[in-house]
């Protein structure tokens, strides 16, 4: 049975820092990330349950005074201090523990010596998982012996790809399966500027319905490309199967595997999704098994929507009686009209009484009347003037008028008749 390798990316939260730690990263690199640190001292630390674990990281082509430091569990030591290569290295291993007791382990990194200027990068951690506590997400490489070819299928390797090891086929038909235990994977590969454009292979995930995988148009050639990616599966055992369409090339470089919830441990997964590049179009993947559901009766719908339209239809008639009732209320009380009279079409009973012997209005209802007024109050009224006379002394001039009744038997002077209204 063959040994499940978690994989974690630099950025794992499962991986502590120390201050002093900056970010960097490529294409070529896992995830596309790295971190460097120019602080001697600095650190990084990762708990995990396994037995042996391995450190990759990426090296500056004219590499001098910069060296790490390995420490297991406060006891089992190393180091690493890069020579000149001329050229930079990619996914190189910077120290693997001996074997390790089957139980949980700490190891910690450290800056021992550091340029201003970045020359060792921290990239990805390799343990082999114990068979007992599973771990997080993990790596199977094209060279893992699950991984089943057919002849034709040619190995290659190269700095750029991972493990430094790569498989391709030109051959129409040639194909490649590999069983694995998870919920989801994720299958990676290279990808060169004359397979753009061609579907170049189908994959199929348990059977079923075939994925047809286009290689994009993205120049130059490219490592670390993230081919296909299934989505969430059930929970067991699954098989993929990939068979070239062409002539053009495919090929395949490592897989990520979810592990299924029950292989879980307090590792945290990294976020397998984001490990495609970032300009990687969209493959489509496998269909995902749907959950079966169980059916809504639909008498039990019906009556739902029934009680609740009746519900609906109560509350309106509350509301517009009680509106109705308020107006009542507030309506004032109406007094009722005097029955019109029978002699005349109009609703009131007009009786026009003349107070004058003699009218000049254009008509009269009534045969007019003759009265005179009383006799008027005498009234006096008394004008006072004074003046100077001589000597300075003053004069007064005193008048009384005297306003008296009219001589017997004068008729008053007729004035325009008045009228009053009774209703």
């Amino acid at each position: 049975m063959a040994t499940n390798v978690a994989i974690v990316d630099d950025r794992d939260p499962a991986i502590q820092y120390s201050l002093g730690w900056t970010n960097a990263g490529s294409f070529i690199e896992f995830a596309e990330t790295t971190r460097w640190s120019a602080i001697p001292g600095s650190t990084a630390s990762l708990t995990f349950t396994g037995t042996s674990v391995t450190v990759y990281g990426s090296v500056s082509s004219n590499p001098s005074s910069a060296s790490l430091g390995f420490l297991v569990d406060s006891s089992l030591t190393g180091s690493y201090t890069p020579t000149p290569s001329g050229t930079g290295l990619f996914h190189q291993a910077l120290w693997t523990s001996p074997t390790l007791s089957d139980s949980s382990h700490t190891l910690v990194i450290t800056q021992t010596t550091a340029q201003a200027s970045g020359v060792i990068f921290l990239d990805y951690i390799q343990y082999n998982m114990s068979p007992s506590a599973g771990g997080t997400t993990y790596f199977i490489d094209d060279r893992d012996p699950r991984i089943i070819y057919t002849p034709a299928w040619r190995q290659f390797g190269s700095e750029n790809d991972f493990q430094h090891t790569s498989s391709e086929s030109t051959n129409p038909g040639d194909s490649f399966s590999l069983e694995f235990e998870g919920t989801g994977i994720s299958y990676y590969g290279g990808l060169t500027s004359s397979d753009a454009g061609f579907s170049i292979a189908s994959i199929l995930l348990d059977g079923g319905a075939p994925t047809i995988y286009t290689a994009p148009n993205i120049l130059p050639a490219t490592t670390n490309f993230l081919i296909f990616k299934s989505g969430q599966l059930s929970a067991g055992n699954h098989t993929l199967l990939v068979t070239s369409t062409s002539t053009h090339t495919i090929w395949a470089d490592y897989f990520l595997v979810t592990p299924s919830p029950s292989t879980l441990t307090n590792t945290t997964a990294p976020n397998v999704s984001g490990y495609a590049s970032a300009s990687s179009p969209t493959v489509a993947s496998s269909p995902i098994p749907k959950s079966k559901s169980t059916p809504i009766p639909v008498p039990g719908l019906v009556g739902g929507i029934l009680g609740a339209l009746v519900f609906a239809a109560l509350l309106s008639l509350a509301a517009l009686l009680l509106i109705r009732r308020r107006r009542r209320r507030a309506r004032p009380a109406l007094t009722a009209l005097p029955e019109p009279d029978a002699l005349t079409p109009y609703p009131y009973r007009i009786t026009l009484t003349s107070i004058s012997a003699r009218s000049s209005y254009p008509y009269s209802v009534n045969p007019p009347s003759t009265q005179y007024f009383a006799p008027p109050i005498p009234v006096t009224h008394s004008r006072r003037a004074s003046a100077k006379g001589r000597g300075g002394s003053e004069v007064e001039d005193t008048e009384t008028v005297s306003s008296k009744p009219p001589r017997e038997g004068r008729e008053r002077e007729e004035s325009p008749p008045e009228y009053s209204v009774s209703v």
